[in-house]
């Protein structure tokens, strides 16, 4: 695990390199199995990560240039039964290589909604993905599709992520995500800064930015 999360805090590094403000260090546990259950405990997703070999071999494969088929974290939703116990409704790779760290799930298992790549909140092409009632993709998006870039650096930076949302969760309708991403000024040490909230619909991915004259005002301090 060492070696993995050295090659993986590497490659990060690189990338972060080239953009500006300072990192702080973290530390990560492996990944474990999570559970998410909707709010009204009828619908339950279990996100269970890539084993470790199968990661660190595709990331040794990968730093020496070969062409190799990425691995992905498994997903599986779940419907209760009237009777008691629980029947599969998917199970699917994710777009995941290790795993996401959260979810949401709908109350009517239509939408499941998974954030971030473990080992690395913020960056990626995943970083939040939207998958429809037969677990297929509606949209995965990138952080850069919620905020511009210039934006995304002054986030709350560490070695291997962004700190970039307070809170996410599936609006009142069903029919959209909810998410709470921080505002210009907030750091690892002050996270009292005003959060600005974007709304996605599941149906399609796409995104609605915060109202005006609050979303311009974010920009022109960022």
């Amino acid at each position: 695990m060492k070696a993995l999360l050295f090659r993986l805090f590497s490659l990060i590094l690189a990338c972060l390199a080239m953009t500006a403000g300072p990192v702080k260090a973290d530390s990560w546990i492996p990944p474990e199995k999570r559970t998410t259950v909707s709010s009204n405990g009828q619908f339950r997703f279990t996100a269970y990560p890539t084993p470790e070999a199968e990661v660190e071999a595709f990331f040794e494969r990968e730093m020496e240039g070969r062409s190799v088929v990425p691995p992905h974290a498994i997903g599986r939703l779940q419907r209760k039964r009237a009777k008691g116990g629980w029947e599969t409704v998917w199970k699917v790779p994710l777009a995941n290589i290790v795993a996401p760290t959260d979810a949401r799930v709908t109350n009517d298992g239509r939408h499941v909604v998974t954030f971030d790549n473990w080992y690395s909140t913020g960056h990626g092409e995943n970083v939040i993905v939207i998958y429809r009632a037969d677990g297929s993709v509606v949209r995965s998006l990138k952080l850069t599709d919620l905020v511009p870039d210039y934006y995304m650096q002054i986030l709350p930076h560490s070695a291997s992520s962004i700190d970039w949302r307070s809170n996410a969760e599936i609006g009142a309708d069903g029919e959209t995500v909810e998410i709470d991403v921080f505002g210009p000024g907030t750091t690892f040490l002050r996270k009292d800064a005003s959060s600005l909230r974007f709304r996605i619909a599941l149906s399609d991915g796409n995104v609605s930015r915060p109202e005006e004259p609050i979303w311009t005002a974010a920009l022109a301090k960022a």
